[in-house]
């Protein structure tokens, strides 16, 4: 038992002294030794360390070969950058969430007010033929023929007379009887379905709250503009945190950071004098000179020269800069999307607006009649209920072409835009894979 004990100890004291990794997360970190500040890390900089066995809250660090106590509150390890990381993106997604689901809602009474507002304008133009029954009893003697009588039939679409041919014995049976008649007389009415003043007053106040919902949408697609960069961000960092970490672990080298992308024609020195130049845009492993930081050593043929670091742009910082012009482009795109909806939706509207006034006019000896109640788009009903007279109609087909032309352009506008929005999507999706395979290529010291 106590030998299972003392190899249980000696193991703990083994692993608890086993080096690994740790990022610096300070602005700058110092190194001490002899409690004397030797030096300085700045932040990014990944080494290996262990805790201070006799220093708690401190570390003891290897750096260029040598060892110096460091404090440990200015580190982190590959599992606390994940943890910290996944914290902010679950909260990232936990706010997308709640703004696109309100985002949602927005759109939705907007879309509705947009087509109230193109209801309204279509029904002003509609005036009801609204029919009054009467019953009016009439007395007396048959006149005409005895052999002929009108029979008076009504039915939702009128009253209707027509002559019927009876036997004599009938006629003279019907001379022998008093005469009572009860006769349906049906009026119309004509009253107009909006009020023009009333249309235009109600279509102000709708144009005013789309304004205000337009702006709140434009808000909240902003906020989450904003978000989605952060996630996408986060995201990519934490990706590109363990593959760091993980290939720091397997060689000892940190090739992730001595990756530069050349920002444009760099001059290369050599003893002081220009040896030759690389070309904008080439990626190089570098390495920033300890002393002079305004300097990095970059191999050129077979030789290291120098090269200023104002020239070279870390590849961290450019495939960053990618993914959050991705994320933006992604959010621009969505937004489109929404619009383009929203278009086709009121287009829609006006073609079916549309095809019930030409089917008023195909329908106007019977008295056609526009009735828009109830689950049917569309049900047609003759001679009551909603008509259109001549010159509203002629108004009404108008507007309805000057809409349709107005929307059909914005439509037209709206997918060209959105194919433009996808192309440079796709774009500098393929550049920013194009990048990391690069990355990935010199990080297993292959040739791209």
């Amino acid at each position: 038992m106590r030998i299972a004990v003392l190899l249980f100890l000696t193991t703990g004291a083994v692993l608890a002294a086993t080096p690994e990794p740790y990022l610096v997360t300070a602005a700058s970190v110092d190194l001490l030794r002899n409690d004397r500040v030797v030096g300085q890390l700045r932040r990014g900089t990944l080494l290996q360390g262990v805790p201070s066995r006799s220093r708690d809250g401190w570390l003891v660090i290897s750096h260029n070969d040598q060892k110096f106590l460091a404090r440990r509150r200015d580190f982190e390890t590959l599992h606390e950058g994940e943890a910290a990381a996944s914290r902010r993106i679950t909260d990232h997604e936990v706010r997308i969430e709640r703004l696109s689901a309100e985002r949602t809602r927005i759109n939705a009474a907007l879309l509705s007010r947009r087509l109230a507002r193109g209801k309204l304008r279509f029904d002003r133009f509609i005036t009801f033929r609204i029919p009054s029954v009467q019953i009016r009893t009439i007395q007396g003697s048959l006149e005409g023929p005895a052999d002929v009588i009108d029979r008076q039939t009504a039915d939702g679409f009128g009253v209707h007379v027509e002559n019927v041919q009876i036997s004599q014995l009938e006629a003279d049976k019907r001379r022998r009887m008093p005469f009572r008649q009860d006769r349906l007389d049906v009026a119309y009415t004509i009253r107009q379905k909006g009020d023009a003043k009333k249309v235009r007053r109600m279509v102000k106040k709708l144009e005013e709250e789309n304004e205000e919902l337009d702006a709140r949408l434009l808000e909240l697609d902003q906020k989450r503009r904003q978000l989605r960069q952060q996630h996408a961000i986060e995201s990519w960092r934490l990706d590109f945190l363990r593959t760091r970490f993980g290939h720091f672990s397997e060689t000892g080298d940190d090739v992730l950071s001595r990756i530069f992308r050349t920002t444009g024609t760099t001059p290369v020195y050599v003893d002081d004098r220009i040896a030759g130049e690389i070309a904008a845009g080439t990626m190089l492993l570098a390495r920033i000179n300890a002393p002079d930081d305004s300097w990095a050593s970059v191999r050129h043929g077979d030789r290291i020269g120098r090269c200023r670091v104002s020239r070279l742009q870390n590849i961290e910082g450019v495939l960053l800069k990618l993914v959050k012009r991705i994320a933006s482009e992604s959010c621009e795109f969505d937004r489109q999307q929404l619009t383009l909806l929203r278009l086709e939706t009121e287009l829609k509207q006006l073609d079916r607006q549309t095809t019930l006034v030409n089917l008023a006019e195909l329908e106007k000896p019977h008295g056609l009649v526009v009735n828009q109640v109830g689950r049917h788009a569309r049900d047609i009903v003759y001679g009551v209920g909603e008509i259109l007279t001549a010159p509203d109609q002629d108004k009404l087909i108008s507007q309805l072409a000057t809409d349709v032309a107005a929307i059909t352009d914005q439509v037209d506008g709206a997918r060209q835009l959105l194919q433009d929005r996808q192309d440079a999507l796709d774009a500098r999706q393929k550049k920013l894979d194009d990048l990391q395979a690069i990355v990935m290529a010199m990080i297993k010291g292959t040739k791209q």
